[in-house]
């Protein structure tokens, strides 16, 4: 809304200062455009097209992510869920190693639990947001977070998360 504001008011303000802009192609034949005509050469007066001004549209307010889970959360709105680290497409140099999985939840019920997939097995329930992975080896990995309730029903899934370890 300032935004829109802001705009609006700069318009009105440079409206006057906009009255007239002239073009004056120079000897050279390089063009200049100007609000100022000189008076030692020959100027072209230019109609610029009248601005079309449409309204902001407001855009409505977006739950925040946090580092930790919103727990507690409106258990009228689905819950949702996403791998935040590491990135899709993300090469690691070195196998034999682990990685930290950071995830992403909104709209968490309270004694939901998080079930890590790697390469389409599970291998880690936690009601933490993070995870180390298991050890790593070369080759194309595949992760994947599933939200499920204290009863055991999926309640949000994340798209898979690939990741590329070279040794």
């Amino acid at each position: 809304m300032l935004k829109s504001w802001l705009i609006l008011s700069l318009l009105i303000l440079a409206g006057p200062a906009m009255a007239q802009i002239y073009k004056i192609v120079h000897p050279d034949g390089r063009v200049e455009y100007t609000d100022e005509a000189p008076e030692n050469q020959p100027v072209q007066p230019v109609e610029l097209p009248q601005l079309i001004l449409q309204p902001g549209v407001p855009i409505p307010a977006q739950p925040q992510a946090s580092d930790e889970t919103n727990s507690g959360s409106d258990s009228a709105l689905p819950a949702s869920i996403s791998l935040s680290s590491p990135q899709d497409e993300t090469v690691v140099h070195g196998s034999g190693r682990s990685i930290e999985l950071v995830v992403n939840a909104l709209n968490r019920p309270d004694g939901s639990l998080f079930k890590l997939e790697h390469n389409g097995a599970q291998v880690l329930t936690s009601e933490q947001n993070r995870f180390n992975s298991p050890v790593l080896f070369a080759g194309t990995q595949t992760f994947r977070v599933s939200l499920v309730s204290a009863q055991g029903d999926s309640l949000a899934s994340s798209a898979p998360v690939r990741i590329y370890v070279i040794p």
